[in-house]
C-alpha cells in the first residue's frame, strides 16, 4: 500500500490566523490528500509594531499544533530581520537575513525531511530554498507567487535570492499573468488563478446594516486612508464600514466611518453581501497592474455581486469594478455614484480552491496553465 505523500507550506501566514487567504484553502484541500504542515516565520516583537494579523497568537508559538488536520509551527524570534530599503545597508541586511536562518528550529529541519512537496510563498520563504534542496534534494520544490516581490516591499536581500535559487525550483506558480515577466526564463511557470469557497454563500445572512446606504473596505493590505477622508467628506449621507483596517485607519473619525477590528473570515460576508458597494483602497503609489487579478477582496465583491470601487489600475475588464485615480477626489466622487448606480449583479464565477490545488500539486495535468 502507498504511503500518503507529506505536504510543507512555508510562508508568512498561521492557519490558526483569523484572516484567510489562499494558502489556508489550500491547506485545507492538501489535508484529505497527506500530511499537510504550515511552518510560518518572521515574527517578533517587530511584528507588533506592524500589528501582524498573527498577534492573536502571540502565546501559541515555538511548539508544533495541530488546528483542523493541518501541523502548525508558528516560530516566533526576539526580532527578525526587515527591507532596511537602503542600498548601503545592503552588506548589513543580507548579514542579519544570514544570522537569522541560523536560528531555523530543529522541527522545521525534521518536517523539510519528511515531505514530498515543498510550496514556498513569495517573499521571506524563498530563504528557506536553499536549506530545503540541501536537506532534501529529492522534494519538489515549488514557488507559489501569491503576490509581486515589489509589491510587498521584499528587501533586495530576498529578491537577489530568488533569482539565485530559481534553478532549483521545480516549477512557478503565478496567480496572474502580468507576473510571468517576474519569473526566471528557466523555470516552467503555470498560471493558476485564485478561487472562491463556494460555501461562503451560506454565511451572506443576516445583514449587519440597520437601513441607509453602506460601503464596506476589508482588510489593510496597501491601505489608503485618504480615499475615506474624501469620500466621507463628499458623502456625508453614507457610512463607510472600514473592516479590519489596521494602524493606516487609526486616525479616521470622521462622523459617517465605521470602524472594525479585524474580525474571523466569514463574519465578514454578510457585511460584503449586504454593502451597496465594496471598496478595495489600494494606495496608488504602491499597487501593481496584477492586483486585477489576484486581489482576494476584489474576487469576494464579484463573487457575491457587490459593486467594486477601486483604483483604476485594478479595473482590468471584470464586470463590476469601478475605477477612481488615488488622491483626486472627483474621481473617487464619480467612482463611487456608478457604483451605487449599478448594484447588485450576477455573481462572477471562479474555480473552486480543489480546482487551484490540483493544478498546483500536479500542473502537468492541466496543460493549458503553462505559460
Amino acid at each position: 500500500m502507498n504511503q500518503k505523500p507529506s505536504f510543507l507550506i512555508i510562508t508568512r501566514q498561521d492557519h490558526r490566523a483569523s484572516r484567510k487567504v489562499n494558502i489556508h484553502f489550500i491547506a485545507d484541500q492538501l489535508v484529505n490528500r497527506g500530511k499537510i504542515r504550515i511552518f510560518s516565520f518572521a515574527f517578533s516583537w517587530l511584528s507588533r509594531i506592524k500589528k501582524d494579523p498573527r498577534i492573536g497568537l502571540w502565546n501559541a508559538c515555538n511548539k508544533a499544533v495541530t488546528h483542523k488536520g493541518v501541523d502548525c509551527y508558528l516560530w516566533r524570534s526576539t526580532l527578525h530581520p526587515v527591507n532596511l530599503r537602503k542600498g548601503f545597508l545592503l552588506p548589513l541586511e543580507k548579514l542579519l537575513f544570514a544570522v537569522y536562518l541560523l536560528m531555523i528550529p530543529s522541527v522545521l529541519k525534521q518536517w523539510i525531511k519528511e515531505s514530498n512537496l515543498i510550496i514556498f510563498e513569495s517573499g521571506f520563504p524563498i530563504l528557506l530554498i536553499r536549506l530545503c534542496k540541501r536537506l532534501n534534494p529529492h522534494a519538489t520544490l515549488v514557488y507559489l507567487a501569491s503576490d509581486s516581490l515589489e509589491t510587498i516591499s521584499c528587501a533586495t536581500t530576498i529578491i537577489n535570492e530568488f533569482y539565485a535559487v530559481s534553478s532549483l525550483i521545480d516549477y512557478a506558480i503565478i496567480t496572474s499573468r502580468i507576473m510571468k515577466p517576474e519569473m526566471p526564463e528557466q523555470t516552467p511557470t503555470y498560471l493558476v488563478p485564485f478561487a472562491q469557497d463556494t460555501s461562503i454563500l451560506q454565511h451572506t445572512d443576516p445583514s449587519p446594516y440597520e437601513g441607509g446606504v453602506n460601503i464596506v473596505s476589508v482588510g489593510d493590505m496597501l491601505f489608503d486612508r485618504t480615499f475615506f477622508e474624501m469620500a466621507a467628506d463628499a458623502f456625508p449621507d453614507i457610512t463607510f464600514h472600514v473592516i479590519g483596517g489596521g494602524a493606516k485607519a487609526d486616525p479616521l473619525n470622521e462622523k459617517n466611518i465605521k470602524k472594525y477590528s479585524e474580525m474571523p473570515f466569514l463574519q465578514t460576508i454578510p457585511y460584503i453581501k449586504h454593502a451597496n458597494a465594496g471598496v478595495a483602497p489600494y494606495n496608488g503609489e504602491k499597487v501593481s497592474p496584477f492586483l486585477m487579478d489576484t486581489s482576494m477582496k476584489l474576487m469576494q465583491y464579484g463573487f457575491l455581486g457587490t459593486p467594486a470601487i477601486c483604483p483604476q489600475t485594478v479595473v482590468g475588464t471584470y464586470a463590476g469594478r469601478f475605477g477612481y485615480t488615488p488622491g483626486d477626489k472627483q474621481s473617487i466622487i464619480m467612482a463611487i455614484k456608478n457604483a451605487l448606480q449599478c448594484g447588485h449583479f450576477e455573481s462572477i464565477p471562479t474555480l473552486s480552491w480543489e480546482d487551484v490545488t490540483n493544478r498546483i500539486i500536479d500542473p502537468k495535468a492541466y496543460p493549458e496553465t503553462l505559460i
